[in-house]
């Protein structure tokens, strides 16, 4: 007897179709469709930056309706922000539906998706699903600092302006410690980020020199570029807690080499430039200005880049990016690279390279700190047994960039300590989803590592568990068709309520019930068994003993 739900293990059709005897199905229960439109999951990613497009895939389930159409809409707070029409799929079915919003501003971005509502609905209350989005400011107010005018300020002043998200605020300082452009603002709570050309300088005051080191250490990302003008003892004294790298031997001599990337640097976002990541391309380019001096890595520091003079490869850093204090912070120890923005038609591809490099150093710089880059979460907390369980990922480079050629794998342990390995599968945007499948009732922990092109780019963990409670609750419809099925294909049949009056029939006009005679027959020896030799002795001594009592032997 049964609903003919089954929640776990093999399909019984197949089993009953060998199953050595006939089976007799009983089936009972509510058989009339509880008809009902609801949200099965909503999937999005948990970050977003302000003027992109974040997807939201939301997968539907249809119990009941036929050939009905509903509005499938996203909005936030009364705003209605994309919808679609959708044609419901069969009884039983679901289906997927791609939305879309524009995340224009940074904050918390709370977004609800909705199904219109059909008559006859069971409940009303699946209908909608809400969702949170972290939307991080794009915009960058940018304050530039130069010790002395030069082509390189200009080139990468250019350079900056052509981020439509950059706001520029630059300052040149002249040979008397003023600057060209006027008095630098008091207030320097809204710069995001500082790019320092050849400062602190000989003309800087060591006043002003202290101020933007303690804006630095208080958490304001710093890109600091070294040349012919910046004054190394001043850097020394004044950014050396602050910068990932300080100079320990001062030399004021520069001379020509080249780029070389370190093996960190195949890695690491900011050289993230696809096919072009290899050292050749460098020396068809003009050289740039090494700067002599011997310098110190701070603990954490990254060498991304060496010199390279006359094809001999240098250990001193060229390009040294870490994260000191509060911040992040990067280095480039070298000047010049204004001439790679006038070259020949032909090295102009090869130039574009150090473009790349400098967006990819300012976005990985305003990044806002994250140490979960990757991201991994069950769809939900506590699952019912035999529900299947289901994983959701996000990987993101460390410019919070998503990342859909990432391998993601996951460790799931239970509460036992047996592991069982998964590879989630990307689904685009950086997410990725595995079906684990049904698992026994149990307190669960994973664990989840990303790794891309043999590097690892973090890891997370978490836990879900399985309870008591049955699928039954989730579909209470009895399923009379596959009680049917089972008895048809084992050479049974399906009986009702009214046949338990009359089983014996029933039985008999089923035909692998025939009844079957037997005849058994056994003989046995009673002289052989000693129970039967105990008792004839016994009535032997009983009579032996009588006769001699009274005088018969």
């Amino acid at each position: 007897m049964s609903d003919g739900l089954y929640n776990a293990g093999t399909n019984p059709i197949h089993t009953s179709e060998s199953y050595p005897v006939p089976i007799l199905t009983l089936a009972y229960g509510d058989s009339t469709a509880r008809q009902d439109v609801r949200i099965v999951q909503v999937v999005t990613n948990q970050i977003a930056y302000s003027g992109s497009t974040l997807p939201v895939l939301v997968r539907i389930r249809n119990e009941g309706f036929e050939s009905n159409r509903v509005m499938v809409s996203l909005s936030s707070g009364n705003q209605t922000l994309d919808q679609q029409s959708v044609m419901l799929p069969e009884a039983g079915a679901e289906t997927e539906i791609e939305l879309a919003v524009d995340a224009n501003e940074p904050g918390r971005l709370n977004l609800r998706v909705d199904v219109s509502r059909l008559n006859g609905e069971t409940t009303y209350r699946n209908n909608s699903q809400s969702v949170v989005v972290q939307v991080l400011d794009q915009k960058k107010n940018i304050l530039l600092v130069a010790g002395a005018p030069s082509p390189d300020v200009s080139a990468l002043t250019r350079i900056l302006k052509d981020d439509d998200t950059a706001t520029i605020n630059r300052f040149v300082q002249a040979p008397n410690g003023s600057f060209y452009e006027g008095d630098l603002p008091d207030d320097l709570s809204e710069v995001d980020l500082m790019v320092l050309i050849g400062f602190p300088s000989s003309a800087t005051p060591a006043a002003l020199s202290r101020k933007l080191a303690d804006l630095a250490g208080s958490g304001t990302p710093v890109f600091l570029v070294h040349d012919r003008s910046t004054q190394l003892q001043m850097l020394r004294q004044d950014w050396s807690s602050v910068l990932p790298i300080k100079p320990d031997v001062i030399r004021p001599n520069f001379v020509a080499g080249r780029f070389r990337l370190t093996t960190a640097a195949s890695s690491h976002v900011v050289f993230d430039m696809g096919e072009r990541r290899d050292n050749a391309s460098w020396t068809r380019l003009p050289p740039l200005s090494l700067g002599e001096s011997r310098w110190t890595l701070a603990p954490g520091a990254t060498v991304l880049a060496t010199g390279e003079m006359r094809g001999i490869a240098l250990d001193d850093p060229v390009f040294v990016v870490g994260r000191q204090g509060l911040g992040r912070k990067a280095v480039l120890l070298a000047h010049g690279f204004w001439k790679w923005t006038n070259v020949p038609d032909d090295l102009k591809a090869d130039a574009e390279r150090f473009d790349i490099i400098l967006a990819n150093t300012i976005q990985w710089l305003f990044a806002t700190e994250d140490d979960r880059l990757v991201r991994v979460s069950p769809s939900e907390d506590e699952y019912g047994e035999g529900e299947s369980v289901v994983l959701r990922g996000e990987v993101y480079d460390e410019a919070l960039r998503p990342l859909s050629d990432a391998s993601l794998s996951v460790l799931v342990t239970t509460d036992s300590g047996q592991v069982f390995p998964y590879e989630m599968a990307p689904v685009g945007s950086g997410r990725y989803s595995i079906d684990v499948g049904n698992l026994p009732a149990g307190a669960y922990s994973y664990s989840a590592k990303a790794e891309r092109n043999g590097t690892e780019l973090g890891e997370d963990s978490g836990a879900f568990s399985i309870g008591r409670r049955t699928l039954e609750f989730k579909n209470t419809k009895a399923d009379f068709a596959l009680m049917n099925q089972i008895a048809e294909r084992s050479g049974g049949r399906s009986l009702s309520q009214t046949d338990l009056q009359n089983l014996p029939s029933v039985l008999a006009s089923v035909p692998g019930f025939k009844p079957v005679q037997k005849s058994i027959v056994q003989q046995i020896r009673l002289w052989q068994r000693f129970p039967f030799l105990f008792l004839i002795l016994t009535l032997l001594t009983v009579e032996w003993f009588f006769r001699k009592r009274f005088g018969m032997v």
